[in-house]
């Protein structure tokens, strides 16, 4: 940087408190530069910090003058609003709806007059002895007599009932003694033969023959006839009676229903009288409004905060917002300069969708008094700070498989920062100097996966590398350092030399601190991470479905797994075992596959279920095997498990 080569960090380099000092100091070195160049003397985050602040002023300052804009319309609107209401009710009096509701009454007063004369009617017609009840006294309605009907289709009462009878029944007759009239015809076609008995001259004659038989053939019809027009006559009487009783309900009913009439009629008047008496309420009211409405025009054309003030405002306001305005706008141009110095070769990593305009300006619109302003200015601060954002970060990666074991289903893992810690004995005015550099890097762009076979597999669109400008730090410290440029050149921070400054043979571990940002997925890829399996072979034995008799699964080298301080221990004893299974079954039997002690059993534990996945335990206290080098032999009988997770507590 003019002139002065210095390490710089791998991350946030440039904006750092040292980088800042080496702009400076190489600006003392160099007075010969142009002091009048564009480029300032700031770190991106510094200038953005005042950028920032001027932007909420300027935001304080257009919602100031939107809301007195807002209370100035506001206030306008009420003082014609009061106007057009006194004007209003200087003109208007309600007064009509009175005059209106007492014609109504006199049409209904009217109408009722005209349903007690037919109520009155109807009542003497059916000679009941019930009286037209006066305004104010309820109407009961009158019995209606209706006789019981018959049990057939056409539901007859007894009258009519009566009547088919004695029609059918003269029907009848009529038939017989036509049957006899027609019988009576080839009896009286037959001869007639007379015997007499005449001794000395003096005897008895008699004559039979068919003049005989049609005579009393035709006897028998003509007094099946007089029964004949009987029946029909008691037919006629039913019918009348018939007539006579449903004319009677017809007029009962019409009766009753008049009476209900004039209950209704008697109501509405009821109802007219109390709007009336609100009316009159309301014209009162509406005097008393209109007073009101003088008085409070009357304030608002002599009150403090009138027109005349917000003009007022409306002015100092408007100059004040424009000048914070370009106050504003002087800090973007200064945070672009800062960031055009400090970025200027690495502008093409940036996207072009947050790369902010190349010039700042142009914002302020006098069609709109520039309320927009400032949403269009913070646009472009947005877009400059993503712009440092993505230029000012590098993000290399390690192997996927350490991280998917403690986030299954993350993705695109980026390292935010890298720190080493290098524990050895030095001494006290000795650096630990080395380098760090990034040879190779990539990262997992999608969450789309086939299955566990293909989850690390190389394919077209699943990675994506980088360019970055920056692949090495300086560590000078040893302590979680991160390569920051802090050496000034003297003393314990001095560079490197080509001997050793102490015995490497005492540094017993290199620790690496990884700060990385990352993307969750639950779908396939998550699936797919959890679907890697530990001890394949063992685990094929109780997930194939082939297995027909009891499956067994010997688990060894359960100290692999622990941290390296406990693998180091020679005491570490397991206190809880918890066996999660899929699906779920009873119960399992756990065992040291070389020891000769009892085996342990497991037992189904509804309370220490996760999620799908069903939890065995021990039903009692007991000793579990050892976790040196005996294998563990877990026996599931003859279920087929999908997954399967041994947690052992110790």
């Amino acid at each position: 940087m003019q002139g002065i080569t210095g390490e710089l960090d791998l991350v946030q380099a440039s904006s750092r408190q040292n980088g800042r000092e080496l702009i400076i100091k190489a600006r003392s070195q160099h007075r010969s530069a142009n002091r009048q160049s564009n480029t300032p003397a700031h770190c991106t985050k510094d200038i953005h910090r005042p950028c920032a602040g001027r932007h909420i002023a300027l935001e304080e300052r257009r919602l100031q003058y939107y809301l007195l804009r807002r209370q100035d319309n506001t206030e306008t609107r009420a003082h014609e609003d009061f106007k057009g209401i006194l004007s209003i009710r200087n003109c208007v009096v309600v007064g009509e709806g009175a005059e209106t509701g007492c014609g109504a009454r006199e049409v209904l007063e009217e109408s009722r007059k005209q349903l007690e004369m037919q109520l009155g009617y109807y009542i003497q017609l059916a000679g009941e002895a019930k009286t037209v009840p006066t305004p104010g006294e309820q109407w009961e309605d009158i019995a209606i007599a209706i006789e019981a009907r018959t049990k057939d289709d056409l539901r007859m009462s007894p009258y009519e009932n009566m009547e088919g009878i004695c029609y059918d029944t003269a029907s009848s007759l009529n038939t017989n003694a036509a049957h006899l009239e027609a019988e009576a015809v080839p009896l009286l076609s037959l001869p007639t033969i007379t015997t007499s008995i005449e001794p000395w001259e003096v005897g008895v004659s008699t004559s039979i023959g068919g003049s005989t038989f049609g005579q009393v053939a035709q006897g028998q019809a003509s007094h099946r006839r007089a029964r004949a027009q009987a029946a029909a006559d008691e037919g006629w009487r039913a019918a009348q009676k018939s007539a006579l009783s449903r004319q009677l309900q017809e007029q009962l009913l019409q009766a009753n229903t008049i009476g209900h009439e004039v209950m209704r009629i008697n109501k509405d008047i009821a109802h007219l009288d109390t709007c009336v008496e609100s009316v009159e309420w309301e014209i009162k009211a509406q005097q008393q409004e209109t007073e009101n409405a003088a008085a409070e025009e009357e304030w608002m054309r002599k009150k403090y905060t009138n027109q005349q003030l917000y003009a007022s405002l409306d002015h100092s306001t408007s100059q004040s917002f424009h000048q914070t305005y370009l106050l504003a706008l002087d800090m973007a141009k200064a945070a672009r300069r800062a960031l055009d110095f400090e970025h200027a070769v690495r502008y093409p990593d940036s996207s072009a969708s947050s790369r902010p305009s190349t010039s700042i300006g142009g914002y302020w619109e006098n069609t709109f008094d520039g309320l927009p302003s400032g949403d269009a200015l913070l646009l472009d601060l947005r877009k400059m700070e993503m712009m440092h954002l993505e230029n000012d970060t590098h993000e290399p990666t390690l192997d996927e498989t350490p991280f998917d074991r403690d986030f299954p289903g993350h993705y695109c893992r980026r390292i935010s920062s890298v720190a080493l810690s290098i524990p050895c004995i030095v001494g006290p005015y000795t650096s630990i100097n080395c380098t760090l550099t990034l040879t190779k890097h990539k990262y997992r762009i999608s969450p789309v996966v086939k299955d566990e076979s293909t989850l690390y597999a190389e394919e077209e669109g699943k990675y994506r590398t980088d360019q970055i400008p920056i692949t090495a730090v300086a560590i000078s410290t040893g302590m979680q350092d991160t390569g920051k440029f802090d050496l000034d050149f003297h003393g314990s921070d001095s560079p490197p030399e080509k001997h050793r400054q102490f015995d490497y043979r005492t540094i017993s571990d290199i620790a690496m601190h990884l700060r990385y940002t990352s993307v969750d997925s639950s779908g396939k890829l998550k699936e797919a991470v959890e679907g890697t399996i530990d001890s394949p072979a063992e685990w094929y034995k109780v997930a194939s479905k082939q297995q027909a008799s009891s499956s067994k699964m010997v688990l060894a080298g359960l100290r692999n797994p622990l941290p390296f301080w406990t693998r180091e221990k020679t005491d570490v004893t397991p206190s809880r075992v918890t066996l999660l299974v899929h699906p779920e079954f009873e119960g399992a039997t756990l065992k040291g596959q070389t020891a000769q002690g009892p085996a342990v059993s497991l037992k189904r534990n509804s309370g220490a279920a996760v999620g799908k996945y069903t939890a065995l335990t021990p039903s009692t206290v007991t000793t579990f095997p050892s976790l040196d080098d005996e294998p563990w032999e877990i026996d599931v009988g003859t279920v087929t498990l999908e997954r399967g997770w041994l947690l052992i507590e110790y």
